[in-house]
């Protein structure tokens, strides 16, 4: 009698978590699927307060980073679960063992959280993606564990607020307003034509010049 009881327990365990998955399985969004997913997501902007103190810590940290590249872009954002990657062709090698020109590794912000509520929104470093063709200028600090070995996944370090990620193109940008009295954000449709998510002219003045700088010590 008991083992009936066990029996239809079981089942009914069974084909709950069944019904559940099926659910899930059609609620479920591939943004890889979209034509414009990050347009479905709000970003933050960098305050103008911190900045500088910003800028102070990058020259601090990248000079010794693991791995300084220049890179091409290949292909645009790629969500994997709760975070996102691009894939890059190594240009150049500034530094970094492992590496070499003609490589094609795939790159992720290490803040590039995504928060998938009433409100969705993803952290992308205060610095838009890679646009696929142009040149970028990247300081990356490791190479991820994955399951799979042919995966060559490199990811920026989590001392920086600011994704280490310049553009050897010019692209403008303009100062961004936020549309939220709690945190300093926006829609990424709004901001999307920028290089930087910054707040001020001023900001974007100081992030340029130190782009310049960043650019003409790394020339190849």
């Amino acid at each position: 009698m008991k083992l009936k009881y066990v029996f239809v327990i079981t089942a009914a365990m069974f084909f709950a978590a069944l019904a559940f998955g099926l659910y899930c399985k059609a609620s479920y969004l591939d943004y890889n699927e979209e034509e414009e997913p990050l347009n479905e997501f709000q970003v933050g902007l960098f305050p103008d307060a911190l900045l500088e103190m910003q800028l102070e810590r990058m020259n601090e940290i990248l000079p010794s980073s693991n791995y300084i590249l220049a890179v091409r872009c290949e292909g645009k954002t790629f969500f994997r679960y709760y975070c996102t990657s691009q894939s890059v062709v190594v240009e150049h090698v500034f530094a970094g063992e492992g590496l070499e020109q003609g490589d094609k590794i795939d790159i992720g912000k290490a803040s590039s959280d995504i928060f998938d509520g009433d409100e969705k929104s993803i952290n992308m470093g205060y610095v838009n993606a890679m646009i696929p063709g142009n040149t970028y200028l990247v300081f990356l600090d490791r190479k991820l564990d994955t399951v799979d070995e042919d995966d060559a996944i490199y990811i920026t370090t989590r001392e920086l607020l600011i994704a280490p990620v310049f553009c050897y193109q010019k692209i403008e940008s303009k100062p961004c307003s936020t549309i939220d009295d709690f945190f300093d954000s926006n829609y990424y449709s709004n901001v999307r034509t920028n290089e930087f998510f910054l707040m001020s002219e001023e900001g974007i003045e100081k992030m340029t010049a130190y782009k310049e700088g960043l650019l003409e010590k790394y020339v190849y």
